[in-house]
């Protein structure tokens, strides 16, 4: 039954229901709720998702305030007596990780913001049993495929696949070794030791192997570490990665290091006409670009007919693509957003043609 929205309260529009789709919480962190763009963003991907329609106007978007951030158990007792049909919001987060398990309580929808948890990790206690979160990044198979064209558009056919002992983007890593038959290529795992700032062994043993490529899938400190070794000398290689190896984070030898290297981002970019979207004010912070991809999913689910959190639900399963055991990526249009591969020239990220 919708009911108008309470005095005083905050959001987008004038409708909602008890455990409606029309009222979401997001339920961001600190660093989120600083950053205006992240509403602004999920409001903008919502008018997307639902196209010519006024049903924008039935939203009811709320966020937790300051006193609930000190308090988080105050989430909790807004559920009961105001709930909401879903979540957005980070799990790894103290409030995040309460609006997990509220939304598993209320069998409602929750869309996982933040970089997911490595399968090696113990999973958030609150996530409830058997249940994968919808993650509003690209998929590792999605990146991997990416890297894997880019590489052999470059003619290379055979990857040494970095990957430090700890750390690192082992996900991305699997992926690689899964999809690069669909590409003609062959990759070698070659694992390094995590911590250690010497890698003239490292490279010797990545020489030794015929490799004319090398993945860097580690923290990005041990990769520009690598990149002044690979400078060293030798026959030049292609240097391939995450967004860890964004020039704008090394200093000036590793920056020099890193020219011509080629990386996948790790979340979207939304494209298409509207307030913002498809601007030239460079990549968008990764929780305004999942805020957005969050938006127009919930938008385009409710415009195509899910109208109570198991159908909502059940309209995202339904765009799944690639998952595992605890994480779950949907299927975003390239016209809607899309996964922008960068080149480093002169010192900077350019996309790559």
């Amino acid at each position: 039954s919708c009911r108008d929205v309470p005095a005083g309260s905050g959001g987008w529009g004038g409708g909602g229901a008890t455990h409606s789709v029309f009222a979401p919480e997001l339920v961001f962190e600190r660093s989120v709720n600083e950053d205006a763009r992240a509403y602004t963003w999920f409001h903008e991907g919502m008018t997307r998702g639902f196209g010519q329609g006024d049903l924008v106007r039935w939203m009811r978007v709320r966020s937790p305030g300051a006193e609930t951030a000190r308090d988080p158990r105050l989430l909790g007792q807004l559920q009961r007596t105001d709930p909401a049909g879903l979540y957005v919001g980070d799990p790894a987060g103290r409030i995040g990780a309460i609006a997990l398990a509220l939304s598993g309580s209320a069998q409602v929808p929750f869309l996982a913001l933040g970089a997911p948890t490595e399968e090696s990790v113990s999973p958030n206690p609150a996530r409830p049993p058997g249940v994968r979160l919808i993650r509003l990044s690209p998929g590792p198979q999605m990146r991997a495929r990416l890297l894997a064209g880019a590489a052999r558009a470059q003619g290379v056919h055979r990857v040494a696949l970095a990957t430090p002992g700890e750390g690192g983007d082992m996900r991305l890593a699997r992926a690689l070794l899964e999809v690069a038959s669909e590409f003609d290529l062959e990759v070698l795992p070659l694992e390094y030791t995590s911590g250690r700032r010497e890698r003239r062994d490292d490279v010797a043993r990545l020489r030794a192997s015929g490799a004319d490529a090398v993945a860097l899938l580690g923290p990005g400190e041990e990769s520009a570490d690598w990149l002044i070794a690979l400078k060293a000398g030798g026959k030049p290689l292609l240097v391939l990665g995450t967004e860890e190896l964004d020039p704008a984070g090394f200093h000036e030898q590793a920056r020099r290091a890193a020219e011509g290297a080629i990386f996948v981002r790790g979340s979207y970019t939304p494209v298409g006409a509207g307030s913002g979207v498809g601007s030239d004010e460079g990549p968008l912070p990764a929780s305004a670009a999942e805020c957005y991809v969050a938006g127009w999913l919930i938008a385009d689910a409710i415009a195509h007919g899910a109208d109570t959190p198991w159908t909502l639900e059940q309209a995202l399963e339904k765009r799944i693509v690639e998952g595992d055991a605890l994480d779950a990526w949907p299927a975003i249009p390239p016209t809607v957003a899309r996964v922008e591969m960068s080149r480093i020239r002169n010192g900077q990220a350019e996309p790559l043609p």
